[in-house]
């Protein structure tokens, strides 16, 4: 099991949007946590910069994974034409 930390923008996001999907994505990111190898969820590499993406609906969440410590850090939660703006 890995610890699941989430930043307050990511936090933000995920206040701002109707609980029903605030739930389905906190849920998504519990299974993740589980196990982030797990062939079940959409999980990606970002290309050209350091990270991954879980795509939940038309939610994407941007999150970087120290395997070493165990660590998941969700960094930004947001629809897919916001979520990769730095």
């Amino acid at each position: 099991m890995y610890e699941l930390t989430i930043k307050r923008q990511a936090l933000r996001g995920l206040q701002m949007m109707p609980p029903r999907d605030g739930q389905r994505i906190r849920h998504e990111l519990k299974k993740m946590a589980e196990n982030p190898d797990r062939r079940d969820m959409d999980i990606k590499t970002l290309q050209g910069r350091p990270g991954f993406r879980l795509r939940v609906g038309d939610m994407r969440n941007i999150f970087e994974r120290d395997d070493q410590d165990r660590v998941i850090d969700v960094l930004r939660v947001a629809p897919r034409g916001q979520a990769y703006n730095r």
